[in-house]
C-alpha cells in the first residue's frame, strides 16, 4: 500500500513528524527491502531483517538529508545503506573467523547474487566498490536492480536513461562483476 503524499513524508522524514500511516507504509516498504537483501544470506545468519530494518533506518535518520524524488528513489537509497550495513556485518564476521572457502556466487536475474556466506558477501560487496571507482553509474545499476529490486524500467527512470541503455550498462557491470569474483 503506497500513500499519495509518501514522497512528501520521505522529504521530511528527517523531521521525524511522520504521521502513523506514512510510518506504517514507509516500514513495509523497509522491511519488504530488508527481506529480499536477507533472502540472499544464508540461512544461520545472524542479523534478522527487523534488525537490518531498525539499522538501515536508524542510519537513514541520521545521514545528512536526501530530496527523494519518490518511492523508487527512497528504495534505491535505504538498498545502498542496508547493503553497507551486510557488507560491514559480513566484514565482521570474516575478519572473526579468517577462513577460506570457494567463492559461490550467480548474478542471475531476477534473484539477484545468491551469497552463500559472509565471505562471499564481503567480495561482493568490495568488487562493487571497486567497479564504483571505475564506473559509479554501473554500480549503482547492480546495487538498484539486484539489492534494492528495482525493474529495469524504474532504473533507466531514475537515471534518465533508455531501457536499452540500462541492459547494456547491466551486462557490461555482471560481466566484470563475474570476472572480478571469479579471480
Amino acid at each position: 500500500m503506497e500513500f499519495p503524499d509518501l514522497t512528501h513524508a520521505l522529504n521530511h522524514l528527517h523531521q521525524q513528524n511522520l504521521s502513523e500511516a506514512q510510518w506504517q507504509t514507509l516500514y513495509l516498504q523497509l522491511k519488504g527491502l530488508a527481506q529480499k537483501h536477507m533472502a540472499h544470506e544464508r540461512k544461520d545468519h545472524t542479523l534478522q531483517a527487523t534488525a537490518l530494518v531498525n539499522q538501515a533506518y536508524l542510519e537513514i535518520l541520521n545521514s545528512s538529508p536526501v530530496p527523494f524524488q519518490g518511492r523508487q528513489h527512497f528504495l534505491a537509497y535505504a538498498s545502498e545503506v542496508m547493503r553497507h550495513i551486510l557488507a560491514e556485518h559480513a566484514r565482521r564476521n570474516k575478519a572473526q573467523k579468517r577462513g577460506g572457502g570457494w567463492l559461490r556466487i550467480s548474478l542471475s536475474e531476477p534473484l539477484g547474487p545468491q551469497v552463500q556466506d559472509s565471505h562471499d558477501f564481503a567480495d561482493l560487496d568490495e568488487a562493487l566498490n571497486r567497479l564504483a571507482k571505475m564506473d559509479e553509474r554501473k554500480a549503482r545499476i547492480v546495487v538498484w536492480r539486484f539489492f534494492g529490486g528495482l525493474s529495469i524500467e524504474e532504473i533507466a527512470e531514475l537515471c534518465s536513461l533508455s531501457v536499452a541503455t540500462i541492459h547494456a550498462e547491466l551486462k557490461k557491470a555482471r560481466g566484470w562483476l563475474y570476472h572480478e569474483l571469479a579471480s
